[in-house]
């Protein structure tokens, strides 16, 4: 016993003299410098060697020392430097301490100039030891601070190989650069160390994300810390309530790709001053070839994202993110970037599913190991091919939100999990009576989620919460999951059948696989089930798993812009000069196009933009939006809806009904919002193109199904209008859609998937239509017009009758210990039928001199609200009568 205890105290006393000489002044930057990076042969370094390493560290590279008659400034600086820290004995002192401490071994003759140095395992250990006690980043660059600093708020205590390897290499960034980093290995990370080094210069940053669901996860990890640092953060899509003023004060903000693109074709003053741009998934750029029909003009993202870095590359520094493409050489002459490129990659174990004429064969991707079973479904053959699945995490990825849901059902049956009741209480939160949600928590109660748009967005927000925590191990999710912020999941199975199969590349399965992570794949390995359609159902199976398993990454080509996109074009060179000549359209025109990628690949592309372009002038003409007589010249009612944000096309198609002298009535407004794109191509999708697009685009005119389903659909819209304007609860509009829509199909055939996350995105995006019309009246003289539009954005924000968006009761601001939160539509309601018909009515209905209780409750007592939220209420509106009193 007492034996061990020595050996305890020795072991400990060891220790401390240990840490003794790693509290030395440069000792660590003594090791550091020793150092080699991973897999490389450990060096013996000179004395003059490891002086230069600490300078370069210290921000001070070695000069070029070709011979030259006179010294730089530099030069004379850096052999001062390197005189007095060469000879300086407390750098000779550390570094003997370390070789007494065993964390160097000194060979050669004594003396500083005859000694070569190398660093041993335990130095190695305890360099290791110390950069993660110390933050990981020892390199003094703006890089490594910024880095720093972010990974004390993440609270990482280590970096993944890739990100290393980064800040490793770079030093201040400048210029444009393309980091090509795999799926889950820490891009946006990086991405945001550079932000922050940009925002610390004073520089506005513009964080570009394919979609609200990653610039919401974006929004929620780094906003607490940049607000500490004293920076504002906003986000921006259509979905956000993001004010102008609020946009031009951000430091940062956070956008998709189209709303951002919109504000910049609008030149919105907040878009002008941004110094830094970051591009996420830049292989949004791969435009998906296809034989366009006339349902899918203006359905291609590739051309936008082309057109929008377009118009921002230049004066702007950009960095892009992604996983590898094809051709990057292309990409960086057209950006004039540099690339980071790490050959560091960690992968998954990758397995093909195949149905037999037996049962189901599981086969490794290199051919070295197969595994067959007699079960029929691939899903579960994936299963049993796990095992014990309960151990397992399992992310499910389908083409459709009918499979989605059709195999959550399936695993839910079949292979159930344990999952905490809190869990499921807080994804579903208020949402429990909308039908998806209604769905998802039968799934929940067996530990399985399915994920996709039809969920409205805050809840599919505290899904992926939940998911990223861990605490639920099985998710069955379409592919919009697989942009973004990565899970801990160890198996990912992607179930192809035609629908995904069109829609998927080589980039777009190492996106999708790498939903594992990177970190969790190196601490915990992964596996990625590639499940194949069957043979009869189209493409021959083995020749869909080369493609994706084994072929070369295709290069990025963005599709030909949209005719909304040129006409969007055109109305940039309207709104800058009065009257366009037909010399000066064309070179307008050229000036954008020429700097899109796809005008660098396509020596023709420019030439059909401006053919595009003139046949669209003719059609605006005809109809009196634009005079081309001296050349091309808006009218007054084209320049207003270019300066509000309404594209011609829209304008066009609705103005026979805009124009009317009567005010709208509701079913005229609603008639109106129908005719515009933005509209129609929320689900359930309705676009119609106009003629002028279908001769623009060369594409056969819609036949008689597409026309049927236009029709079926937008008779669903009119009843969802029309029943959240009636204040009916979402499951209500949805039931009463899908009735209309049964009567005009009872088939369902030209019908769509539509939950109340479909349902809330179209009546927002409708809302900000009637705002830009509304605006749009007003400053065209037509204020009786203009008002109705306001007030229909109101009720369509709230889901309001008429009497209650009239009052103001919408703006009273409730706090509370969680939080500032407004009335509900519901409290509104009982509110205004118990005669509280305004914030004023709400104070001073019940006074009653003659009863001794307060008026707060004698207003709790008969609103009919809960006690402890009325008198939360009241004393709001009492605050909100004072303020109003104060400005007075």
């Amino acid at each position: 016993m007492r034996e061990m205890a020595r050996k305890g105290e020795d072991a400990l006393q060891d220790l401390r003299e240990k840490l003794k000489a790693l509290s030395n002044r440069y000792a660590v930057e003594l090791l550091e410098v020793l150092n080699p990076e991973a897999g490389d042969i450990i060096p013996d370094m000179g004395w003059d060697d490891i002086v230069e390493g600490i300078l370069e560290m210290q921000g001070w590279p070695r000069p070029n020392r070709a011979d030259k008659e006179e010294r730089s400034q530099y030069e004379a600086e850096y052999e001062e430097l390197r005189k007095r820290l060469s000879t300086r004995g407390t750098l000779y002192d550390s570094m003997q301490k370390l070789e007494n401490a065993g964390f160097v071994r000194a060979s050669g003759e004594r003396g500083r100039k005859h000694r070569r140095y190398r660093i041993t395992h335990s130095g190695r250990l305890a360099l290791d030891a110390v950069k993660t006690i110390h933050g990981l980043i020892l390199t003094p660059t703006e890089v490594g601070k910024a880095a720093r600093t972010l990974l004390r708020y993440k609270n990482f205590v280590r970096l993944m190989p890739a990100q290393a390897k980064f800040l490793g290499e770079m030093g201040d960034v400048h210029g444009n650069l393309i980091i090509q980093m795999p799926p889950g290995s820490g891009k946006t990370f990086l991405a945001m160390v550079i932000v922050l080094m940009r925002l610390q210069q004073g520089i506005r940053c513009l964080y570009l994300a394919p979609y609200k669901s990653l610039s919401r996860q974006i929004v929620d990890e780094y906003e607490e810390l940049f607000n500490q640092l004293g920076y504002s953060m906003v986000r921006y899509d259509a979905q956000s309530d993001a004010s102008e003023h609020a946009l031009e004060q951000a430091d940062l903000v956070v956008g998709i790709y189209e709303s951002v693109l919109s504000a910049v074709m609008a030149r919105k003053q907040w878009a002008e001053d941004i110094g830094l741009v970051i591009v996420d998934e830049l292989t949004e750029l791969g435009g998906v070839p296809s034989e366009r029909t006339a349902h899918e003009i203006g359905e291609d993202r590739s051309s936008r994202l082309d057109l929008l870095i377009a118009l921002l590359k230049g004066r702007r520094q950009i960095i892009t993110l992604s996983s590898r493409f094809g051709d990057t050489d292309s990409v960086a002459r057209w950006l004039n970037a540099d690339v980071f490129r790490p050959s560091v990659r960690i992968v998954p174990d990758e397995f093909t599913v195949t149905n037999t004429s037996n049962g189901v064969l599981i086969a490794s991707a290199d051919g070295t190991q197969q595994f067959t079973t007699s079960v029929r479904s691939r899903l579960d053959a994936i299963h049993e091919h796990i095992g014990d699945y309960s151990k397992r995490t399992l992310l499910v990825v389908t083409g459709t939100r009918e499979a989605a849901e059709y195999y959550a059902a399936r695993i839910a049956d079949s292979y159930p999990r344990e999952i905490d009741q809190h869990t499921i209480e807080y994804v579903i939160g208020e949402s429990g009576s909308h039908p998806a949600a209604s769905r998802l928590r039968r799934f929940l109660s067996q530990g399985v989620a399915f994920h996709h748009a039809g969920l409205d967005l805050s809840l599919r927000a505290r899904l992926e919460r939940k998911i990223k925590e861990g605490k639920i191990e099985c998710v069955v999710a379409t592919t919009g999951i697989t942009a973004g912020t990565s899970f801990p999941f160890d198996c990912v199975a992607i179930m192809l059948d035609q629908n995904l199969t069109k829609r998927i590349d080589r980039s777009r399965y190492l996106q999708i696989a790498g939903r594992i992570g990177e970190y969790h794949l190196a601490e915990h390995g992964g596996t990625v089930y590639l499940a194949l359609p069957r043979a009869e159902e189209g493409e021959n199976p083995n020749i869909i798993a080369s493609r994706l398993l084994h072929q070369p990454l295709q290069p990025l080509r963005p599709n030909r812009v949209d005719p909304r996109l040129v006409s969007a074009i055109l109305a940039i060179g309207l709104s800058r000069e009065k009257i366009l000549t037909p010399d000066i359209m064309e070179n307008l025109i050229r000036s954008v196009i020429e700097k899109t990628l796809r005008a660098a690949l396509d020596e023709e592309y420019a030439d059909s933009v401006c053919q595009q372009a003139t046949i669209l002038v003719d059609w605006l003409a005809e109809r009196g939006l634009i005079q081309s007589k001296r050349g091309v010249e808006l009218s007054r009612e084209a320049q207003t809806a270019i300066e509000v944000g309404i594209n011609l096309l829209d304008l066009a198609e609705a103005w026979d009904l805009i124009a009317n002298s009567e005010p709208p009535d509701e079913d005229r407004i609603i008639e109106i919002l129908l005719r515009f794109h933005l509209v129609q191509a929320a689900r359930p999708k309705s676009p119609l193109p106009l003629d002028i697009e279908i001769k623009m685009a060369n594409v056969e005119p819609p036949d008689e199904g597409l026309l049927r389903r236009v029709e079926v659909r937008n008779a669903m819209k009119r009843e969802v209008f029309r029943g959240w304007l009636e204040e009916k609860s979402v499951r209500e509009c949805i039931q009463s859609a899908l009735m209309a829509g049964a009567m005009l199909d009872e088939k369902r055939t030209q019908w769509s998937k539509f939950d109340e996350g479909d349902m809330m995105t179209m009546v927002e995006e409708a809302a900000d239509i009637a705002h830009i019309i509304s605006e749009f009246l007003e400053r065209n003289g037509m204020s009786v017009a203009a008002q109705c539009f306001a007030l229909f954005e109101t009720r369509l924000r709230w889901g309001l009758q008429q009497d209650a968006a009239s009052t103001d009761l919408l703006q009273l601001m409730i706090p509370s210990e969680t939080g500032v939160s407004q009335l509900t539509r519901r409290e509104i309601r009982m509110l205004i039928d118990g005669g509280y018909t305004s914030i004023e009515r709400i104070v001073r209905k019940d006074v009653d001199p003659t009863d001794a209780k307060p008026t707060r409750e004698r207003f709790a007592k008969r609103c009919g609200l809960p006690r402890k939220r009325a008198l939360a209420i009241y004393k709001a509106a009492q605050a909100h009568m004072r303020r109003a009193r104060a400005r007075r």
